[in-house]
């Protein structure tokens, strides 16, 4: 399970998961989420924008794991199919072993 502040997009979200987290918790996107005071959202109660964040980070999840041709979480978990550009051999060992 990974518990971050730094998780706020769907992409994020799914190279967490695609390198092994079995859960993801962006609780300060759903912080900023629940308690924004922009004048487009103060129409919405704190739960429905959560409630529309969780919504749009599941569907932009499986929009991405429908182009590689996945269709359930578990299958895309671990599955390491990202490509590393720009990263040097060794930081890829140390911390991303078999990608």
């Amino acid at each position: 399970m990974i518990h971050s502040g730094e998780a706020r997009t769907p992409h994020h979200v799914a190279a967490l998961i695609g390198f092994g987290a079995s859960a993801v918790c962006p609780y300060l996107a759903l912080e900023i989420v629940r308690n924004d005071e922009h004048e487009s959202f103060r129409r919405l109660s704190p739960d429905i924008r959560e409630r529309n964040y969780l919504n749009a980070l599941e569907s932009g999840l499986l929009k991405i794991m429908s182009k590689v041709g996945i269709s359930v979480v578990q299958s895309y978990m671990s599955a390491k199919l990202f490509t590393a550009i720009g990263l040097g051999s060794e930081l890829m060992d140390n911390f991303f072993p078999g990608a």
